[in-house]
């Protein structure tokens, strides 16, 4: 089953979208924002409730309640993005994580694009991340450039590690 719903409306000034949303393989995808004179304003949110049935084709199990949110200048390229993510017996693509919860921001100016994910619990472990992209010494006109990504964990939880590599 697919489910869509788009409602937006504007002019040479101001774009204004009330509502995109997608239901898709029991996941919800809904977007809302706006765009006036070169500025962006855009929340994203996707969730599962736990109480949607879960079938073979299904993307996610368990629930999950996350939300973004991305604002900043379009020309010159200055967007700001915070997120928030909260899972309860998820399972992505057959793959079990467990309960995770998390925040991230991120930046994505015209020569670089970075993130950070802190307060990551997943696992079983407590995780942080940051990357950066291009590479420091590279413009982002260089396509062989590489996504940097620091990866710092503690106390992982090596049996649900052993349950997501056996899958």
């Amino acid at each position: 089953p697919f489910d869509f719903s788009f409602d937006a409306a504007g002019n040479d000034k101001r774009l204004h979208l009330n509502e995109l949303f997608v239901r898709l393989a029991g996941v919800d995808f809904h977007a809302e924002g706006d765009y006036v004179t070169n500025l962006l304003s855009l929340s994203l949110y996707i969730n599962r409730r736990s109480s949607a049935p879960a079938t073979a084709d299904s993307l996610l199990t368990g629930r999950l309640h996350s939300e973004g949110h991305l604002n900043g200048t379009v020309a010159p390229l200055d967007l700001d993005f915070t997120g928030t993510a909260r899972g309860y017996d998820l399972v992505v693509l057959g793959h079990p994580y467990g309960d995770i919860h998390g925040n991230v921001t991120g930046r994505f100016a015209r020569d670089v694009a970075t993130f950070n994910v802190n307060e990551l619990t997943m696992l079983g472990g407590h995780w942080s991340m940051d990357g950066q992209w291009p590479d420091e010494d590279k413009t982002l006109a260089d396509q062989s450039s590489a996504l940097r990504v620091n990866v710092g964990l503690d106390r992982l939880d090596l049996s649900q590690v052993g349950d997501l590599l056996s899958v």
